[in-house]
């Protein structure tokens, strides 16, 4: 064979070669771009769903200082109800305590007329 003949060889394999790269470059720049194409319409789903969830985030949870302050306020509340009971319950029982007095008192001079009366009743049968 000639050396006509073997750069004609030479050329066609180079041909067939560049043609086989090229042909798997052009495939895999269409993988890529669909594959890129594929991640962007993810990547915006993923954003979306981002930006729903930090929208609805403050109706979902709350932050540990409006926790804090909500429980300190409660606290405060409850303090002030205890307060309050303890006035209310101090004033029940001191009016208890003079109805009660009261009662004892109007039982005891019931009694001491009762005794009157009963003496009274002995000495006039004895006399």
């Amino acid at each position: 064979m000639n050396s006509t003949a073997w750069t004609w060889i030479l050329q066609l394999a180079t041909t067939i070669t560049v043609g086989v790269i090229a042909f798997w470059m052009k495939d895999w720049k269409s993988k890529t771009e669909s594959q890129i194409a594929k991640n962007e319409t993810e990547i915006k789903n993923v954003e979306k769903a981002l930006n729903d969830f930090k929208n609805q985030m403050p109706y979902n949870y709350t932050l540990r200082e409006d926790s804090i302050r909500s429980m300190a306020n409660l606290e405060k509340r409850l303090e002030k109800m205890d307060s309050n009971f303890e006035v209310k319950f101090e004033k029940i029982n001191s009016s208890m305590e003079k109805k009660l007095d009261d009662f004892f008192e109007m039982f005891g001079n019931k009694i001491d007329k009762m005794e009157e009366h009963l003496n009274e009743h002995i000495l006039k049968k004895e006399g």
